[in-house]
């Protein structure tokens, strides 16, 4: 006869370890899909910071007096490449850093080249910056993609019994990325208070007939004179 608490045991066994499978399996897709968002912000930062030695070879050729400006440049993309070679769960929030003084030194470029108008008429150069432009955007979905993804994952390790499971192997709070303040801005709305009110021109009062021609009016008959009868003759 088969032991009813060895039975019990062992169902509670397979729960268990079911139940393990099961978080263990959630974890996995979750710390994948972190992984995924980090990668992708690295790949576009690294498209990014590819376009700066051009850039500064076009700059160069018409900004002879910035040329510390254009270092600054040079100095940001070497250090963006020693920082890729570590671990990118540890490199990430440092290479994210730098391309928020990458965003700075091209702000002082765009106010500096406002001087130089054969530079603002190079195809070559407008084109370059309108490239980095959209790939700071989507650096900035990406990002936004990435703190979405570590906020579920953190969420995951103070539920129960997922902490159990997370303090076993290991696992640890995920880190946000800052956001820049222009990205928290509100746009401001103008609201105007009582607009003035144009008035509404009167009705028209003209009446408009339909285009006919009118028959001529019939001239007016007058009666003739009555003629008074002739007086009775005496016989």
């Amino acid at each position: 006869m088969i032991n009813f608490w060895t039975v019990f045991w062992v169902v509670v066994g397979i729960t268990v370890l079911l139940v393990f499978i099961g978080i263990y399996n959630t974890f996995q897709r979750v710390r994948l899909n972190v992984e995924k968002a980090r990668s992708n912000i690295k790949v576009s930062l690294k498209q990014r910071f590819d376009e700066i030695p051009q850039l500064v070879k076009v700059c160069s050729q018409f900004l002879e007096k910035e040329s510390q400006l254009l270092e600054e440049l040079t100095r940001l993309r070497s250090k963006f490449y020693e920082k890729t070679d570590q671990d990118d769960a540890k490199v990430i929030r440092s290479i994210d850093e730098l391309n928020k003084s990458l965003t700075g030194s091209l702000e002082k470029l765009d106010a500096v080249t406002e001087n130089y108008p054969q530079l603002l008429a190079s195809q070559q150069f407008l084109a370059l910056m309108g490239r980095i432009s959209s790939l700071e955007e989507k650096i900035s979905h990406r990002r936004e993609y990435y703190n979405e993804s570590a906020s579920i994952y953190n969420s995951r390790l103070v539920s129960f019994p997922d902490f159990i499971f997370a303090a076993v192997l290991g696992y640890r709070p995920l880190e946000f990325l800052e956001v820049p303040e222009p990205e928290l801005q509100v746009p401001e709305i103008n609201l105007i208070k009582n607009p003035p009110v144009t008035p509404s021109p009167p009705p028209s009062m003209e009446v408009y007939f339909p285009s006919q021609t009118l028959a001529p009016a019939a001239p007016e008959t007058t009666d003739p004179p009555e003629t008074p009868a002739p007086p009775a003759s005496k016989s």
